[in-house]
């Protein structure tokens, strides 16, 4: 048994099937373990296997059958064709005009909202809410609520497509 500082009670370290080890080692590898890293692996591991049992279940379900969130899904990719964005999100679309054609799609558990068009006037100096007008394309977005952002790129392996994630914090959350 051995006592770490992050934790409130005694950890019992065994090696199955090995000789006991020292406590000191078992000491440095507590200090160095990273669980936030095990758990994305696992969850990631999870989300394969899901996607190939069943390629045609969206995320969003997925997510709530494997009881955690679309955003700690799309956050288990990091680095394998996902990547983390700042959280300047207003900077980001304001600069989407030059992105051209996009869809735009927005989806909870009522309804799912998609539009194709052009960014073309943006305004996001409200600190309340963002507009973004168009021919196609007419939204109001409140980007204060937004904690996280993805940006991915198509893999036949996850599943997933070439877009922008903003996700809310309850997105992030199961």
């Amino acid at each position: 048994m051995l006592e770490h500082p992050d934790c409130d009670y005694p950890l019992v370290v065994t090696m199955g099937g090995q000789q006991p080890i020292p406590l000191s080692t078992a000491a440095t590898a507590l200090k160095s373990f990273n669980m936030s890293t095990l758990t994305a692996a696992s969850l990631k591991d999870k989300w394969l296997q899901f996607r190939a049992d069943n390629p045609k279940v969206r995320i969003r379900e997925a997510a709530h059958q494997l009881d955690t969130s679309e955003g700690a899904l799309v956050g288990a990719f990091v680095g394998a064709g996902v990547t983390r964005l700042k959280a300047d999100f207003r900077a980001l679309v304001k600069r989407m005009p030059e992105v051209g054609k996009v869809m735009v799609l927005t989806r909870n558990e009522s309804c799912v909202i998609e539009r194709k068009g052009v960014f073309e006037k943006v305004d996001v100096d409200n600190p309340h809410v963002g507009i973004v007008l168009g021919a196609d394309i007419d939204l109001r977005m409140f980007m204060n609520k937004w904690v996280h952002g993805f940006a991915l790129v198509d893999n036949d392996i996850s599943g997933f497509k070439t877009s922008i994630r903003y996700l809310m914090r309850r997105a992030w959350q199961s």
